[in-house]
């Protein structure tokens, strides 16, 4: 997350998305996460104190999702949808959902101030 989140931020520094191809993998990859549906979604916006919670048992089957989205409208040749369905989430409304202003706030510092986690299962 940590460093999805940096390169989105060094990405957006202005108005519009100008990253290269890991910054525009990061903001898809977390764009895509952010946007499953609620019981889905491993990574939810905080807007009452302003970053990133991160259910992790939700993170596997969440990201394999992603793997078989993409590879599914890749294998039946449906590469406009797939560029739409990316660009979605570095311009427009999906832009919006990276939160980048407070991206841009806190990301000097330490990023593990933009989520919020608890690690379990280690016994």
């Amino acid at each position: 997350m940590g460093w999805g989140l940096r390169m989105v931020m060094r990405a957006t520094r202005g108005e519009t998305f100008q990253g290269g191809s890991y910054s525009k993998l990061a903001a898809i990859q977390i764009g895509f996460l952010a946007s499953l549906p609620e019981r889905e979604r491993p990574i939810e916006w905080n807007e009452e104190y302003g970053y990133w919670t991160v259910d992790f048992e939700k993170m596997i089957p969440a990201t394999r999702t992603l793997a078989q989205w993409t590879l599914r409208h890749y294998a039946q040749d449906h590469f406009q949808e797939t560029d739409e369905a990316f660009q979605y989430y570095i311009t427009g409304a999906g832009f919006q959902h990276l939160h980048r202003d407070r991206l841009q706030a806190v990301m000097g510092g330490m990023p593990s101030v933009l989520f919020d986690y608890e690690v379990t299962g280690l016994d």
